[in-house]
């Protein structure tokens, strides 16, 4: 197949663009760049502006700042000069605190010196009051050996009166039986007598019992003693018991119509 192309023409419009083709024209690239350049100055421009505010921020904040510092060292040194009357204040009272454990410790050790002397002089008032009372227990036990020995003396003595006293009777009597006519002898008095110690005590008792065959009426006296004569009646085959006699004692029973019986008490 064949192609056929028409055949151009020119005309007037077709001259007067190649005129305007061949005027000169500004390049487009240059225009960009223009445009670029006038963004780019734009943009540091306002960078620029922002970065003055920011730095301007800045400075505000670093006077800030410094005020803050300088007020924080104003308040720091305040600080350090209240924290050195303290440190004053503290040192003060440690040396208060040691002169006061000082002398509580001189008070505790002349304490401890006067308890001790204060335990020493009981202990010597204890042993003088226990020497005290030992010699007063023995002065009282020697006083009341002494009373014993008096008042034994002195029923010894008694008993010695009265023995005296009784000799004297019956030497009188004697004499006066010598003086007059001997009556006939007197029959033996019909009794038996016994002596018994007490089991607990030193006192003796005599049993005397009636060997007759009928009631027999005694007398009994004690010489050297300050108990009464003792009568009684003896039924035959009875006993009658003198009590509270002392060894070496004599006895005398004596019944009507009867010898007299002189018993020794042992």
């Amino acid at each position: 197949m064949i192609d056929s192309h028409p055949q151009a023409t020119i005309g007037p419009s077709d001259v007067h663009g190649e005129e305007e083709a061949r005027r000169p024209r500004t390049p487009l690239g240059a225009i960009a760049i223009a445009i670029v350049l006038a963004i780019a100055v734009a943009v540091v421009a306002a960078k620029y502006r922002q970065e003055s505010a920011l730095l301007a921020d800045a400075n505000a904040d670093l006077t800030q700042s410094r005020s803050e510092a300088a007020q924080s060292k104003t308040s720091l040194d305040d600080a350090n000069a209240r924290l050195a009357g303290l440190q004053h204040q503290i040192d003060a009272s440690k040396v208060q605190q040691a002169d006061l454990k000082s002398r509580l410790d001189s008070e505790t050790t002349q304490r401890s010196d006067l308890q001790a002397r204060l335990d020493k002089a009981q202990a010597e008032l204890r042993s003088q009051r226990a020497g005290e009372t030992s010699q007063m227990a023995e002065s009282q036990a020697r006083l009341d050996r002494a009373a014993g020995e008096i008042a034994g003396l002195r029923r010894q003595l008694d008993q010695e009166k009265a023995q005296a006293a009784d000799l004297q009777a019956r030497l009188e009597k004697a004499e006066t039986q010598a003086a007059s006519p001997q009556p006939a002898a007197a029959p033996a008095m019909p009794v038996y007598a016994s002596f018994a110690k007490g089991f607990l005590s030193s006192s003796y008792a005599m049993h005397l019992k009636n060997l007759n065959s009928g009631p027999l009426k005694v007398t009994v006296t004690v010489n050297g003693s300050q108990k009464p004569a003792k009568s009684a009646v003896i039924e035959a085959g009875g006993v009658l018991d003198v009590d509270d006699l002392a060894a070496g004692q004599e006895v005398v029973v004596a019944s009507e119509g009867f010898a007299i019986l002189f018993l020794t008490v042992k």
